[in-house]
Parts: structure tokens; C-alpha cells; sequence
């Protein structure tokens, strides 16, 4: 407000008001398939909200200038995309949406066997051409942090023959269920017949 004394015969003011229009600013998450997320947590300057049912929430802003926003880090997600957005404000103005995306990361098994059922250890395994071996339970898992189709593939070995493909395709989608494959392969037997 301005405050003043009036005297006969002066002219006072102008008195200017200058007023800013709440800004809003709409932030999203999603995971990599598209899948609104809700019970996130996403910043902005000292402001906190939780995403709701549809992936979404707004912030009001009641100054201008420059903002970012951020959102939470989770273990077992891996971000995708953008991991904040700056932006500049005017009164009045509509922002967003700026949209987060990540991949709830999948754990993949791949394990070896005989035709007996038993585990063989240390058979060379690969998913997504990352070769390892297998451990004493036969098996080996790998994480995987974003979306698509991973080969797993065991190795020849000699002495033993595959029982069946040595290839095998996981189509991973964000979120899903722990995966598994198991190769069998049967050792080879030598027959000797005399006569």
C-alpha cells in the first residue's frame, strides 16, 4: 500500500500495484512402457508432491523466475530420459508438462543343468553378449536396466551335447517378473563293445 498526506492544491500519485498471476507447472511420470506412476515424489524449489492416480500433480508458483524440476532416485529404477527441467516464469503462465520416465529394472536367470537335473557349474553363459560363468547353483543372473529383447546363449562344451536350442530370447518389459531359462545338456557317454 502507499501511505501519504494530502495538501490543498497538489496532485499525488500515480500509485502503481503490480501483481503476479499464479503460474502452474504440471510434472508426469511414467515408466519406459508408458505406464502412468503414481506415489512419486517430484521437486520443485522448496516444494514437494506426490504423483497421483494418472502419473501427474502441478505445482502453483507464486513469483517469477527460474525453476527446476526434479524428482526422486529409487533403487531398483533406472532413470530414462531427462532427470530435470529448467524453466523460466512469467505471471500467468502455464508450464509442463515436463514428463520423467524410468525402467523398473528386471533381474534375468540363466542356468545350466544335466539331464540328470543336476547343476553344472562354471558353463559359460551370455545375455545381451555379456558372458559369464555359472556358479554353483548352475545359474547366473544378470540385471537388466531398460527395456527390449536380450539373447541368452550357453556354450558348447566338449563332451557334452545340447538338449535342445543354445539360444534363448527375453522380451523385457519395465516392472516385470524375474525371468529364468535353463539349458540342459547331456554328457557324453563312451560304449565300448568287444567281441
Amino acid at each position: 500500500f502507499y501511505q501519504f498526506t494530502a495538501e490543498s492544491g497538489r496532485s499525488y500519485g500515480p500509485y502503481d500495484f503490480v501483481n503476479f498471476e499464479y503460474a502452474t507447472a504440471k510434472v508426469c511420470k511414467y515408466d519406459t512402457e508408458g505406464d502412468p506412476i503414481s506415489g512419486w515424489e517430484v521437486y520443485l524449489a522448496d516444494q514437494m508432491r506426490t504423483t497421483c492416480r494418472d502419473g501427474c500433480t502441478e505445482f502453483i508458483i507464486t513469483e517469477d523466475g527460474e525453476y527446476t524440476v526434479t524428482e526422486e532416485s529409487r533403487s531398483s529404477w533406472t532413470q530414462s530420459g531427462a532427470n530435470s527441467y529448467t524453466f523460466t516464469t512469467d505471471s500467468g503462465g502455464v508450464y509442463g508438462p515436463y514428463n520423467f520416465a524410468n525402467f523398473q529394472n528386471v533381474d534375468v536367470t540363466v542356468c545350466t543343468e544335466n539331464t540328470e537335473g543336476n547343476a553344472v557349474e562354471a558353463w559359460r553363459v551370455s545375455l545381451g553378449g555379456d558372458e559369464q560363468l555359472t556358479n554353483s547353483d548352475g545359474c547366473y543372473t544378470w540385471t537388466v536396466t531398460k527395456p527390449g529383447t536380450y539373447t541368452a546363449s550357453e556354450s558348447v562344451e566338449t563332451g557334452w551335447t545340447p538338449q535342445g536350442s543354445t539360444t534363448h530370447d527375453f522380451i523385457i518389459t519395465s516392472g516385470m517378473a524375474p525371468q529364468s531359462h535353463t539349458f540342459v545338456n547331456f554328457e557324453n557317454v563312451d560304449v565300448t563293445v568287444c567281441k
